[in-house]
């Protein structure tokens, strides 16, 4: 018997579960979001210094659960991955200078599996990263990186770059955005297990106050840190007055894993319009349109089959 039923689960409410769970919300799905950190009433010293632990191979995705299932899941997703090695990404907030890619485009990015397992690692070492249990449907926008990578991007929204933006500042503005989505957060909610049905991933069970609490998820569900530590910005590039700096859930083909990145958008050659001559409003409803070229209706709310009504 299930609680509750929706969209996406985002377990952890720091940057990158927010991030997830605003991106979602802008595409018409419904999300719950489990503040994952214990009540400070009950001062749980085992699970603080669990997150404080150095040199967890889970990072972020280190999690005191029981279940078997659930416990076998989190090491196979993080086999043969270093996140020590991918330290120096641990204080900074990504950014990168990308365009829209264009459908004409002859280029065609190599898929190296090598590569997408260091994507993975860095998305780990992040505080920013996050772990989706899905890898298609999401309905992301494809963009190339000035370093000629590909990558798939849910804008969240536009911050001002006129001003440097610490991590405890990027952490605030998108605590405001959710607020302003209503996005619905479960306070010391920690994860007991994930719900497995015939081999997929279909919901989630937290342990809550008042007793365990199960969310059916019928899109998937997302993992990443329940906080966040001050640092500061990476400025690796230094934007033309004309462009505009979103705030993305960055993501590579192939990749269950994802991070948010402060993206530079520029105009790509032969494009009928400049994307960065374009407001914020403009330039998202662009990277909507964009990525909404397959029909979404099937993201939202109550538009997918197949799955019980609930029982209370």
């Amino acid at each position: 018997m299930w609680d509750a039923e929706v969209d996406l689960v985002c377990v952890g409410a720091g940057i990158g579960g927010l991030a997830t769970a605003i991106a979602t919300i802008e595409e018409g799905g419904d999300v719950i979001v489990a503040d994952t950190s214990p009540d400070p009433a009950h001062g749980d010293a085992s699970s603080v210094a669990t997150r404080r632990r150095v040199g967890s191979l889970r990072a972020w995705l280190q999690h005191d659960v029981l279940d078997i299932d659930t416990d076998d899941y989190l090491a196979a997703v993080v086999e043969g991955l270093d996140p020590l090695a991918q330290r120096v990404d641990t204080d900074h907030v990504p950014t990168r200078l990308a365009s829209v890619w264009r459908a004409d485009e002859r280029t065609v990015e190599p898929f190296f599996g090598s590569a997408v397992r260091a994507w993975d690692a860095k998305c780990l070492a992040s505080p920013h990263g996050m772990l989706y249990t899905t890898i298609s449907g999401r309905p992301t926008t494809k963009m190339r990186s000035s370093n000629g990578e590909l990558i798939e991007v849910l804008p969240v929204g536009e911050i001002d770059r006129s001003v440097d933006v610490s991590q405890l500042d990027l952490a605030d503005w998108m605590v405001a955005q959710a607020r302003e989505r209503d996005v619905e957060v479960l306070s010391s909610s920690l994860l007991q297990r994930l719900v497995f049905e015939d081999g997929l991933i279909v919901g989630v069970v937290f342990d809550r106050p008042d007793g365990p609490f199960a969310v059916r998820a019928r899109h998937g569900v997302t993992l990443s840190q329940r906080d966040y530590q001050p640092a500061l910005v990476d400025r690796l590039i230094d934007p033309a007055p004309a462009d505009r700096r979103q705030v993305c859930v960055v993501g590579r083909t192939a990749s269950r894993f994802g991070r948010v990145e402060m993206v530079t958008t520029t105009a790509a050659p032969a494009v009928d319009r400049p994307v960065c001559a374009m407001p914020g409003r403009q330039l998202r409803a662009r990277l909507h349109e964009s990525s909404r070229q397959v029909p979404s209706d099937a993201w939202r709310c109550g538009k997918v089959d197949g799955y019980p009504p609930l029982h209370k």
